[in-house]
């Protein structure tokens, strides 16, 4: 590839990002030792071909380490997003995936109004503008808000606590199950435990969603509508076992043929 790309009908500069730099210098590195290696004999040749074979291993092991915390650093001041600042780029790379009302609300809010202004500007008039950023931030949100479920998700102590929770016609019961796990349940029960440890519950009937796991690495790809969960449910988590404050209206039902896994 050129240094030269084309970008928005203009030629700008190609930019080189770390990544780059990493596979330059493990090339050069590993043919200035092949090339030592073949011109020595004995012990020494041996310990090049190791040199050869355990220094492209450690730079994987870094380079993984690095993608898993800090994966920001391997990009280029260019291949950032135009119109979204660089510290709340960072900040969604580490934030992990939700599918909580607020959250995905307040996502979309920040970026629409990061962006549509720019856009906008020559389009519309700068008092409208606003008007206009309003308009799409409120139209977002209603169709955020048609399609959540609300879930109580008890809490150790206190009263549970009601999350809305966004799901779509191509959610299935693993991806939910999933999600819930690691965003509100991973500190009060184990994983691989629905519906041993927890269980999924229908508020306005008492029906449990009991049979939906296996307590295996199998997923459920069947989508929630399937199971009977759609956008304007209300559902409760039951902890088994759990004290009686924790779990408020728990009637047991079962729901049968459902199974999925939950990590």
């Amino acid at each position: 590839m050129g240094p030269m790309q084309e970008r928005n009908g203009r030629t700008t500069p190609r930019v080189l990002n770390p990544l780059w730099i990493i596979s330059l210098f493990l090339g050069i590195s590993e043919t200035t030792v092949g090339i030592a290696a073949t011109q020595v004999t004995g012990w020494i040749q041996g310990l090049f071909a190791v040199s050869a074979t355990a220094f492209p291993l450690l730079v994987s092991g870094a380079f993984f380490a690095t993608l898993w915390k800090k994966p920001e650093v391997l990009y280029a001041p260019g291949d950032f997003p135009e119109h979204v600042p660089v510290p709340e780029f960072v900040h969604g790379i580490h934030r992990s995936v939700s599918s909580s009302l607020d959250e995905v609300s307040s996502v979309v809010r920040d970026t629409l109004e990061s962006i549509l202004p720019a856009i906008l500007a020559p389009r519309v008039p700068p008092d409208a503008v606003q008007d206009v950023v309003g308009e799409a931030v409120a139209s977002a949100q209603a169709s955020l808000e048609s399609r959540a479920i609300k879930i109580d998700i008890p809490r150790v102590g206190a009263s549970a606590e009601r999350v809305e929770w966004i799901i779509d016609q191509n959610m299935t019961v693993s991806n939910l199950l999933d999600s819930l796990w690691l965003t509100h349940l991973r500190e009060l029960v184990k994983p691989y435990t629905y519906p041993k440890q927890w269980v999924l519950m229908d508020r306005q009937t008492g029906k449990m969603f009991e049979k939906v796991a296996q307590l295996s690495l199998n997923d459920d790809d069947r989508l929630l509508e399937e199971i009977g969960i759609v956008p304007g449910m209300e559902l409760a988590v039951v902890l088994k076992g759990a004290p009686s404050g924790q779990n408020r209206k728990s009637r047991p039902s079962v729901d049968p043929g459902m199974k999925a896994s939950q990590q």
